[in-house]
This record gives C-alpha cells, sequence and structure tokens, in this order.
C-alpha cells in the first residue's frame, strides 16, 4: 500500500526509510496544449500532424492504480512510485479519482524532475541489502529517431521555449542510464507511436536521457526488458471514446489474470506467477485482437527488447483464490507453442484474399515480361486490387542492386505469391518474393512514402541458396487523397523446401513474431540453427546472422560459442559478421557499464582487455564494408557507439586505428540517421533527394575473395 507525501505532489512511497524494493515511474499525456486543438493561446506553426489523445492520461493512472493494488512489481515490493500526468477535460475526473488527486503534470521541467528522483531512490535502494527493481510505465505521443523512441511529454513544441523541439524523454538513454544504478531487473512499458521519423528528424525531436549512468557501480542487472506498443513506422491506436488505449487494456487486462485459468498467469504455480514472456506474448495477441474489432488492415505489432533479454523474468505473483487448485498441466494452446503459432497465424490472416503462385506466374506474360515482377502491372494490379493504387505503386517502385548502382536483373528478384486485405483508404499486402544469391551483393527496394519521401527496405543477398522474403507493405492515402506507401518491412517468407536453410528460421521467426522472444531464443539452440546454417555442405551466411542476432538478443550467449566469428571471418562481405562477434565480446565481458557509464581511465582500461580489443578491431572494418543489413545488428551497433566515441576521445589509439574507428562510427551514425527498428532486414526513411544506397549503406566495393566465395 503507497501513501501521499504531502510535499511531494505525484510522489508516493511505502511510509518506510528508503531503501531497495521497487521504485515506480509513470508518464500519461493526453493533453498536448501546444499540438493541434490544443488549448495553449499560441499553437506550434509546424507539429507534424500531432493533436490531442483521449486516453494515456487515463491509461496511465489505470495503471498506477492496479499496481498500489498489487503492492508489487518484478518481483519486489513497491517503494516508491512517481506519476506525472497530462489528462484531457473529459479524463480529469476519472484520473482524479484513481489518483486522490496527488499526481504532478507533465510538462518537461516536472517530468525531468521526477525522473531524478526516481533514478536518485533508485541509486540508494542500489546499495542498500535487497533486490532493486526500477519499473517506467509511459503513454502518449512517440516519434522514432536514429533508431531509438523519443516520448513526447506535454509542453512539446511550445512555441516560447528555446528547447521546445527536444521536450522528450529518450527511451533508449533512460534504459541505458537505469541500468548501472543498482539495479536487478528493470521493466519499461512504453505505449506511444514510432511512425513518424521523417517528422522527428525535421523538427529535429530526438528525446533526452535525462539520467546520467553511474561510472561508480559494480552491480550489473540480470534483465533490462522493455514491452514496447509497437515498432516503428506504426502507430499505437486508440479508439475513439475507450477509457483506455489498446495496450493499457491489454497490459492491464494480463496483470490481473483472465479465467478461468488467469492467463497469462502459470496455472500450475501457487501463487500465480506471471513471467515477462507471457506478458509479451499475451500482449502482443490481445491488441491484434482488440485491433481487429476497429479495423481489418490497421496493424499495431507489439514489440519486445531486452539488454540483457530474459524472458523468464517475474513481472508479477497473484494470490491463488481459496478452493482453487492448480491445474495439473497449462492447457493445450499455451503449451504447445507450434500450436499457438498456427492459431494466432491462422486467425491474422482471416480475411485476406491469396494471390496463388501459378496466379502470378500467368500474369507475368501479361505485363512487361522483361520488367521485374514489383513493378509489373498487371501482377501488382491482381495484388492490390485497385487502379489507384497499382498505378502509384509501379511508378514509384525503385529496385537497385546496392553494389552496382544499377537496377536489378529482371529475374533476380522474383514474386511468388501474395496475400491483401484492403478497404476504401488502406491497403495491407503481404508480397513474398525470391532473391537469388550473390555473395556481396544486396537489393534496394524504395516506394515512395508521405511528404515526397522514399519508404526502403535492403536486403543482403545469399551465398549459395535463393532467399525467401516477405515485404510487408501497408499503403494508405494521404491528405490529398494520393496513395502513397505508410510502411514497409522485410521479413522472411514462406518456405517451401523443408531441406532449405531457411526452414527452421522461418519457425523462429514465427515463435518471435506471434509469441515472444525468449520462445524464439530457445527454439534457435535447441535445434543448433546457428551451427546448421554454416556446416561445409550448407553454408548460409545470412542465415547464420539471423539465427546468431536472435540468440543474442534472447541472451542466449552460451549457445552461440565462436561462431560468430568465423561468420566475420569467412564471409567478409556480410558487415553484419563483424557486428554480431564485436556484441558476442562485449556481452562476455559484461560490458553493460563498460559501453555507457566509464571515466576515462577505465574507459581505457576495458578497452585494452582481450575482448574488447577485438572486438574494436572487427568494428572498425565497417567502414570499408559499409552498414549491416539485419535491423538487430544495425541496433547493436548503434548501441556500441557511446563505448567506442569515449574511446576515440582518449586519443590512445594509433594514428590509423584512430581513424578507422572515426570512420566506422561515422557511418553507422550516417546511416542511423534514416534507420527504421523493428524489422527482420534494414529499412530506411528518406528524403527524396537522399534515395542513394550508397549514401546510406557505404560504398561497398567488390573484393576478390567475395568474387571468390561466389565462384565456390
Amino acid at each position: 500500500m503507497l501513501y501521499k507525501e504531502a510535499e511531494r505532489r505525484g510522489t508516493w512511497t511505502d511510509g518506510e526509510a528508503a531503501g531497495s524494493g521497487a521504485h515506480v515511474m509513470i508518464v500519461g499525456v493526453s493533453s498536448y496544449p501546444h499540438l493541434a486543438n490544443g488549448s495553449a493561446g499560441e499553437l506550434a506553426p509546424d507539429n507534424g500532424g500531432l493533436g490531442q489523445l483521449e486516453a494515456s492520461a487515463l491509461a496511465a493512472a489505470k495503471i498506477f492504480a492496479k499496481l498500489n493494488a498489487m503492492g508489487s512489481i518484478a518481483g519486489c515490493k513497491i517503494k516508491t512510485c512517481r506519476i506525472c500526468l497530462s489528462p484531457s477535460h473529459e479524463e480529469r475526473e476519472e484520473v482524479e479519482g484513481l489518483t486522490e488527486g496527488h499526481y504532478g503534470g507533465a510538462a518537461f521541467e516536472e517530468v525531468r524532475d521526477a525522473i531524478l528522483g526516481w533514478g536518485k531512490d533508485i541509486l540508494r535502494g542500489g546499495r542498500k541489502s535487497g533486490e532493486n527493481v526500477a519499473a517506467f510505465f509511459f503513454s502518449g505521443h512517440g516519434v522514432e529517431h536514429l533508431g531509438a523512441p523519443a516520448l513526447l511529454v506535454c509542453d512539446i513544441l511550445n512555441p516560447d521555449d528555446p528547447n521546445r523541439n527536444n521536450l522528450a524523454i529518450s527511451h533508449d538513454g533512460l534504459v541505458r542510464a537505469v541500468k548501472t544504478l543498482g539495479v536487478d531487473r528493470g521493466l519499461f512499458l512504453i505505449d506511444a507511436c514510432r511512425d513518424a521519423p521523417e517528422i522527428a528528424k525535421r523538427l529535429r525531436i530526438v528525446g533526452q536521457a535525462i539520467l546520467d549512468p553511474d561510472a561508480d557501480q559494480s552491480k550489473s542487472p540480470e534483465a533490462m526488458l522493455s514491452l514496447l506498443s509497437t515498432r516503428q513506422l506504426f502507430q499505437s491506436y486508440q479508439v475513439r471514446g475507450a477509457r483506455q488505449t489498446l495496450f493499457g487494456q491489454a497490459l492491464l487486462e494480463a496483470l490481473e489474470g483472465q479465467p478461468p485459468g488467469y492467463l497469462p498467469y502459470d496455472g500450475n504455480s501457487d501463487p500465480l506467477v506471471l513471467r515477462f514472456g507471457k506478458l509479451e506474448s499475451h500482449v502482443k495477441q490481445r491488441v491484434r485482437e482488440l485491433l481487429a474489432e476497429q479495423t481489418a488492415t490497421k496493424l499495431q505489432p507489439v514489440t519486445p527488447a531486452g539488454d540483457p533479454y530474459d524472458g523468464e523474468m517475474l513481472v508479477a505473483e497473484k494470490i491463488r483464490p481459496r478452493n482453487d487448485k492448480p491445474a495439473g498441466g497449462e492447457p493445450e494452446k499455451t503449451r504447445v507453442l507450434s500450436n499457438l503459432i498456427a492459431s494466432r497465424r491462422q486467425r491474422l490472416t482471416e480475411g485476406f484474399i491469396h494471390t496463388t503462385a501459378s496466379t502470378v506466374a500467368a500474369l507475368r506474360g501479361d505485363g512487361n515480361a522483361r520488367s521485374n515482377d514489383l513493378a509489373n502491372y498487371a501482377i501488382m494490379h491482381e495484388i492490390f486490387g485497385h487502379e489507384n493504387v497499382t498505378l502509384p505503386w509501379v511508378d514509384g517502385v525503385i529496385i537497385t542492386d546496392v553494389r552496382s548502382g544499377d537496377p536489378i536483373q529482371h529475374n533476380s528478384v522474383v514474386l511468388i505469391e501474395a496475400r491483401t486485405n484492403a478497404t476504401d483508404d488502406h491497403v495491407s499486402a503481404w508480397i513474398d518474393i525470391s532473391i537469388k544469391p550473390d555473395a556481396g551483393g544486396a537489393v534496394w527496394i524504395s516506394a515512395r512514402g508521405r511528404d515526397g519521401s522514399f519508404v526502403t527496405v535492403a536486403i543482403p543477398r545469399d551465398l549459395e541458396d535463393d532467399m525467401p522474403v516477405r515485404l510487408d507493405v501497408d499503403l494508405r492515402r494521404d491528405e490529398g487523397g494520393e496513395w502513397i506507401v505508410g510502411s514497409m518491412s522485410a521479413w522472411l517468407g514462406r518456405v517451401r523446401d523443408r531441406q532449405s536453410p531457411w526452414s527452421q528460421l522461418q519457425e523462429v521467426q514465427d515463435a518471435e513474431l506471434f509469441s515472444d522472444l525468449g520462445s524464439a531464443g530457445r527454439l534457435a539452440a535447441r535445434r543448433k540453427v546457428l551451427e546448421m546454417t554454416l556446416r561445409e555442405k550448407r553454408r548460409s551466411p545470412v542465415a547464420a546472422a539471423i539465427a546468431a542476432s536472435t540468440l543474442l538478443r534472447s541472451n542466449h550467449l552460451s549457445e552461440l560459442h565462436d561462431w560468430p566469428r568465423n561468420l566475420a571471418n569467412w564471409f567478409e562481405w556480410l558487415p553484419d559478421g563483424n557486428v554480431l562477434w564485436a556484441e558476442t565480446l562485449i556481452r562476455r565481458k559484461n560490458g553493460a557499464l563498460g559501453r555507457y557509464g566509464l571515466d576515462r581511465r577505465a574507459t581505457i582500461q576495458m578497452a585494452e582487455t582481450d575482448e574488447y580489443a577485438e572486438a574494436r578491431e572487427h568494428f572498425s572494418r565497417l567502414a570499408d564494408q559499409g552498414m549491416p543489413l539485419l535491423s538487430a545488428t544495425m541496433q547493436f551497433a548503434v548501441g556500441q557507439l557511446p563505448f567506442w566515441r569515449r574511446l576515440l576521445e582518449t586519443y590512445v589509439l594509433s594514428s590509423s586505428d584512430q581513424q578507422a574507428l572515426i570512420d566506422s562510427c561515422e557511418m553507422i551514425e550516417r546511416s542511423a540517421q534514416s534507420l527504421v527498428s523493428g524489422s527482420l532486414f534494414a529499412g530506411f526513411v528518406l528524403a527524396d533527394y537522399a534515395n542513394d544506397p550508397g549514401e546510406i549503406l557505404g560504398r561497398r566495393k567488390p573484393r576478390p575473395r567475395m568474387q571468390q566465395w561466389a565462384a565456390e
């Protein structure tokens, strides 16, 4: 039970002396006075299309009330809680009731002060005996830039504030700092859109970390987990008139436990136990169901993140009701992962129209037989179903070979089949393509997006096998009624050959998309997918990179062995291998503090260790090889940047090593400016003038060894 601190508005404590436990920070923003339809006398001259929200502050207040009733989170009693809200007029009465009117405002200065106080509580708790936990919930507007979410507080774009464009919280910066404050576990629940990278770049909205890392802290967390309500280029939807957001509703239902089996709690335990992997799986599916009740075409893909990730981390416990006995086994749909995935995949495809492989083959001759299938009017019109959609797509799609800069050969990218769900103003299409192997090559697929931008994916070509890829394309009408591509991402597509190295990787991908990242990691480890993809007779470096990134993200470090080093050294034409091996070395060295919280002397000492020296050597190869093309690998590279930049400031490297590291850092930073995270292969949103693969990915030059591998 928490009690109000009368002297500090919005601060609640358990009434005992400061110490270890769970320290909670909650921010909910519905009213944005300076955005469209805001209450301020002077609105922002350019709001990027952002306006008022209806349910974010109320969702945050409900989360506060739920946590207060629970009394604990992530295995610890709640010691402190700070809550900052900006409710709409319609929400205010209910918010006041849930919080007893004891909440702080959500302008940047108030939120910053609350986060600083939260950080002090965490730091003090970390110095006491007992477990220490940080929990953070945000609901409101969000944008994404440099591959990271920025969470917008209520006075964003205030014309009277000289820092108006950066009145926002950096999610990644906050996580990086909190993990050095003496926590055993961290839980971040983020209910915000991530769909406007070009707006964030134009308005220079990046977000502030607020908390600084603690260089003196020796404790490393066992888990730092985030559950984000969507991935980049997608919205986090709110239903008009609803009393909570979709993500907030799914989260509250999960914390309560749904009768009769109390899912997603473990029905076999006493007390009932909710772990992060089950929470992740439940919220992913529940948000899909809630959104499907409103629209058949829009998606909101809930996304996990963790450094380190631990799907077994305890989130909540619930007292088993009296006279209720353990079920003696979980229901079949939760016990058998393959059945769960198949069921959810089938439900997701309901209502989609299937354009079969035979239909595509028959239409191939009806269009320009020498054009790429993705620009073939007959095929694409069959998929999209509307001339007003097909013509802008065919006229605007660009399919380029990254290495040469020339249009791709028409038979190098072959369209297999597609599934489409369409309304009058929205089209969702899953387009399965097959990409021919060409070691060192990459395919650049770009289409016209909002405000003249280009939405792009870059897909590496493999060594020996055709690669199945699914383009997930979302098309919509813009403000002028013209059809544009709202988002495009690339995943592994349907695998027809069970002997293909891609077959088990598709199962791993589906485990993450339809259940949770922990299940995907366990599946990849159990089936030794990384080793399989690099065996002598079935070498598939791109597949191996995907497997290694899954094992790293799911924290299965022991399953990696030295395979990522082999990937880096055997296949110099694939930049991902170098980043994956560098990340493996850093994580083995327990580099959380080394990357984010060290002073000059400690940075030099860390850099001189064998692990970090080798990691630097591999990272520095990127200047010649270009950026990695897996989205997760690029995120690893971005995450390594703070340490490498800190090392460069010490000037202890030789001139040649210093320059190589500078060039690699600058190349990653330049690429990250336009990066879209959240899919398998790297995506970008680019202004018209910047639609140049070489400028974004780094100039890739054919090498004799690359050609040798291709010929073997």
